[in-house]
């Protein structure tokens, strides 16, 4: 009976364990960069002998899944796979509305809008998000707040 008791013990911690390190992983906050000045091609391989996928416009965010020397498998808004040269990346932080979203004044939602941004468009996080709302500034120069449940990239 002890060494049953004994076995389910150990299946229980090991069970426990697996549990906290999906956990821990999943806890780990997403890598992302946006594309730097200029456009910049997607390709099917981490070469420039690999397919052309798309040009992607300045300014898009995009995931960084995983580094392999020059290059960089992303992910964009849309969920694609693709690869990157690292030098077409920058830190600076964007993310992009997936829906029509609001720029509001302030982090409120019955605070004033002061644009709207279609699908598609890209502005830059000033701020980490909390309360729900994400500080950005369009490239026109407005500064507001926008739900981060219409935006990808955080």
């Amino acid at each position: 009976m002890a060494k049953r008791a004994h076995e389910a013990l150990l299946c229980l911690s090991i069970g426990i364990a697996l549990v906290a390190a999906t956990a821990a992983s999943s806890a780990q906050a997403a890598d992302y960069k946006s594309v730097g000045d200029a456009p910049a091609v997607l390709y099917d391989a981490p070469t420039q002998r690999g397919a052309k996928l798309a040009i992607v416009p300045r300014g898009t965010p995009l995931e960084i899944i995983v580094n392999e020397g020059d290059w960089d498998r992303v992910r964009d808004a849309s969920g694609d796979f693709s690869w990157i040269a690292k030098s077409a990346l920058v830190d600076r932080r964007t993310v992009v509305a997936t829906v029509p979203a609001l720029l509001r004044a302030a982090a409120d939602e019955k605070s004033q809008a002061i644009a709207r941004l279609q699908p598609g468009v890209w502005v830059e996080l000033l701020e980490p998000p909390g309360n729900g709302f994400a500080h950005v500034r369009h490239k026109d120069g407005m500064v507001g707040w926008v739900r981060v449940s219409d935006v990808w990239g955080l």
